[in-house]
């Protein structure tokens, strides 16, 4: 697998001339029979009045101008002379305008190629004179009359302020791009990433760069033990990963199966119908595999294709009760008051319409209310008693979803508060649901609180008050049972 790297460190200020000895091997560098050769070094922009590209580098040692240090890793996939030139478009494309030495390193076995380049934050500028040996690490200057002193400017984009940033984001960018093209081109799968492996939403451990020092000592060097043992860690992570993959696998052709014969009974024991679905599919899973599609209009449908009554479908039990899951939640049939239930929540939200209050006679009621009120003009209806008024609220608050129905009603039409005042008086209600409710229905649709909840006492709704009656019941019971054992 290829691996991506690149690094971008600030050359030490009057290092120029040992660093380029150190990746050239030139100086007290001289790599003679050691574990790293070179095998290229070049030099790109050197100024026309160094004699080698040392000399440019020894002379930056000397005004202690800075440098910049890159350093890249090479895919073991491509061949030596497809690295080469991976390189050298690399360098020319990015600092064709900068004085730089690049070099090429490897290590006898061939698995460690690498690049170490070297650049001048100098800029050249094409409509500019070349500065001499001693105004080129000098300060460029402009004066009055417009002409310019001094050396070549640093390019602000690298040396200070937000843009440096995206310069190194644009740099790795490139590199990654050049590394795929050739390893593309060489018919090899292997690809490369800029981005991290936490933006790539991998779970493994980065690894750590070694270093050649390291490297060479191996097992004594803590650094390359380190680097071992997350080498070991990911590897056995990949390894648990793909057996819990199988794993998975194998659970989801055992559910499937179960799935297929569950549906199998179900179409030996029930007559299909003949009835085409309409309206919306709710998917109902068997075993958390999808199995059947229940329609608004009452039709079932499985997954190959036959159709039922749906009323027929949600009391359908054999062998073994299994897991039915719905909108996300697990339905269990034990028992025939379970089925009720789930019969009835299935008739209330999708299948009988007839029997339920829409989201239109939410508003038929909201109307209703403001002719009663006297609230809209234009509402040709007759005005509503104080019977009629307290029936529509009845009305209204039984549809399961009321609060939310009314929260997604326009303020302007219809008078909130004077509904949430009546609501308010409703003793019943106050007892059945409690006072929070009311609240949050003032809260969602930014209005007063009626004088009867801000000055009265929290009422909770009547299953929490029973709850707490029934936990301090228990709670009662044990301390005296506690207190008898004594």
């Amino acid at each position: 697998m290829a691996l991506y790297r690149l690094s971008v460190k600030v050359g030490s200020k009057g290092s120029g001339r040992a660093h380029f000895d150190y990746i050239s091997g030139d100086g007290k560098y001289k790599r003679i029979g050691t574990e790293d050769d070179i095998r290229l070094t070049r030099s790109n922009g050197i100024p026309s009045w160094a004699k080698s590209p040392r000399d440019f580098w020894k002379e930056e040692e000397k005004v202690g101008d800075g440098f910049r240090k890159i350093e890249l890793a090479l895919p073991i996939e491509l061949e030596q002379k497809n690295q080469e030139q991976l390189v050298e478009q690399f360098v020319r494309y990015n600092l064709k305008d900068y004085p730089c030495t690049y070099a090429i390193h490897d290590s006898k076995d061939g698995k460690n190629p690498h690049v170490h380049i070297m650049f001048s934050e100098r800029k050249r500028v094409e409509n500019r004179e070349e500065p001499s040996r001693e105004n080129f690490f000098k300060k460029s200057r402009t004066r009055k009359d417009g002409t310019v002193s001094g050396g070549y400017a640093k390019d602000t984009t690298i040396t200070k302020g937000a843009g440096r940033k995206q310069w190194l984001l644009d740099l790795r960018q490139d590199w990654e791009r050049g590394q795929n093209i050739y390893l593309e081109r060489a018919n090899t799968p292997a690809r490369v990433d800029c981005r991290s492996l936490k933006d790539r939403g991998l779970d493994r451990v980065p690894q750590i760069h070694v270093g050649a020092k390291a490297w060479r000592m191996k097992e004594r060097s803590e650094r390359f033990c380190e680097n071992m043992e997350i080498i070991s860690a990911n590897t056995n992570m990949k390894r648990i990963s793909a057996e819990l993959d199988e794993l998975h696998r194998s659970i989801e052709r055992v559910e499937v199966e179960l799935r297929d014969i569950w549906i199998e009974n179900l179409s030996n024991t029930h007559k299909p119908t003949n009835r085409e679905p309409e309206g919306e599919g709710l998917t109902l899973g068997v075993y958390g595999v999808s199995a059947l599609t229940f329609y608004s209009n009452g039709v079932v449908s499985d997954c190959c294709g036959r159709k039922y009554e749906a009323s027929d479908i949600a009391k359908y039990q054999i062998g073994e009760e299994p897991r039915l899951r719905i909108s996300d939640k697990a339905w269990k049939i034990t028992d025939e008051a379970r089925k009720e239930r789930y019969i009835h929540s299935i008739e209330r939200s999708k299948w009988h319409k007839e029997e339920q209050m829409s989201r239109r006679d939410v508003l038929d009621s909201l109307q209703k209310l403001d002719a009663g009120y006297g609230i809209h003009s234009d509402i040709r209806s007759a005005r509503l008693n104080s019977e009629g008024i307290q029936l529509e609220i009845d009305r209204l608050i039984s549809h399961p979803r009321w609060v939310e129905m009314l929260a997604s009603v326009n303020r302007r039409e219809f008078d909130f508060q004077r509904l949430v005042g009546e609501i308010s008086k409703n003793k019943a209600f106050i007892q059945e649901y409690g006072t929070d409710l009311v609240r949050d229905l003032c809260s969602k649709q930014k209005i007063q609180e009626p004088l009867e909840l801000r000055y009265g006492t929290k009422v909770l709704p009547r299953v929490v008050r029973e709850r707490r009656a029934e936990i301090k019941q228990r709670t009662k019971e044990i301390t005296r049972d506690d207190g008898m054992s004594r």
